[in-house]
């Protein structure tokens, strides 16, 4: 995959044959963003980067965040989509799951007209300047991806409207694991007997473990 024409912080992505030598247009309109490469000041530190995380540990799977802008209304925002076929499809993300208040099975999130899942995938700063957590897979968990978002109309820029959200087979379900207002960073996964651990690096002080059934 490769991103282009970085213009009006969008940009355009492509996907090239095996041999790299031919591309195609997969998808418009991309969120591009500025950020360091070694945190330094000099203008020559600063890279483009597009928000589009390939997810490790599954061949041609993407997710991306794309630049909508509706006719309807005038309104733009941010939505986040996923491909399995690198990038010849394109769609957005399944509905959430989440732990019902008076027992302990998942339930179907209702779904409201024109909301969608939308996720941080490599920005981590938002538009308003808080810090938002990258999306996090692994080689050695393929199918597994764990992310920061919230369900809406675009991307949710306030850490305290956040929610941890994760999938187990590959982008297709989702489930909502913890209450708006959980923050920071997991930097390790690990799968058990069917559960995972999340292990949090949150104030890079306090360690904690979360238990996913």
């Amino acid at each position: 995959m490769m991103a282009v024409n970085h213009e009006n912080h969008v940009s355009q992505l492509f996907s090239s044959n095996a041999e790299g030598d031919t591309y195609r247009l997969v998808l418009k309109n991309i969120r591009y963003f500025q950020r360091k490469r070694n945190n330094l000041s000099l203008p020559s530190d600063t890279i483009y980067s597009a928000d589009v995380h390939d997810v490790k540990g599954l061949r041609g799977c993407f997710l991306a965040n794309q630049h909508v802008h509706e006719s309807i209304d005038q309104s733009e925002s941010n939505k986040t989509l996923i491909t399995w076929d690198s990038g010849k499809t394109w769609q957005y993300l399944n509905f959430p799951t989440a732990r019902s208040k008076s027992s302990t099975e998942w339930v179907k999130i209702a779904q409201k007209s024109g909301q969608t899942l939308n996720l941080h995938l490599e920005k981590t700063q938002t538009d308003i300047g808080f810090f938002a957590p990258s999306t996090l897979t692994k080689d050695s968990s393929p199918g597994y991806i764990i992310a920061h978002g919230a369900i809406g109309d675009t991307i949710q820029e306030r850490p305290d409207k956040l929610n941890l959200y994760f999938s187990t087979d590959g982008g297709r379900n989702w489930r909502e694991t913890k209450p708006s207002g959980m923050s920071g960073r997991f930097d390790a996964v690990f799968r058990r007997a069917g559960t995972s651990v999340l292990v949090s690096d949150k104030f890079y002080l306090e360690f904690r473990t979360y238990f996913v059934a």
